[in-house]
């Protein structure tokens, strides 16, 4: 099966999930996913959860995104559900969400 028959089986009407720590490649690889995906007619919304959360917390007064992992757990609790929310009224056909694997607070590292 080519690489570009896999991609379009995978994420046939499906939420998707790449997870990495920062600098490993995720955004490149997803660039290239979604040109794939877009070249063959597939409605696709790519989202960074983490940008996704530094808007709803922009709504609640933040204003420096990199404050996003000093804040209490409880609070980034809220903002991850918030986000998550707002991907699942996602109405796109297929929907990539790129994220960190971990987040570094100051109560230890936390699924980012």
């Amino acid at each position: 099966m080519s690489c570009r028959v896999w991609v379009l089986y995978l994420v046939e009407n499906k939420r998707i999930v790449m997870i990495g720590i920062p600098g490993v490649g995720k955004t490149t690889l997803l660039s290239k996913i979604v040109k794939i995906l877009t070249d063959n007619k597939k409605n696709v919304s790519r989202i960074s959860f983490g940008t996704l959360m530094f808007e709803v917390a922009k709504e609640n007064g933040l204003t420096d995104r990199d404050e996003l992992r000093k804040l209490p757990v409880t609070e980034q609790q809220r903002l991850q559900k918030l986000a998550a929310e707002k991907i699942a009224s996602q109405n796109e056909e297929i929907v990539i969400i790129d994220t960190h694997a971990f987040i570094n607070s100051p109560e230890g590292y936390y699924p980012g």
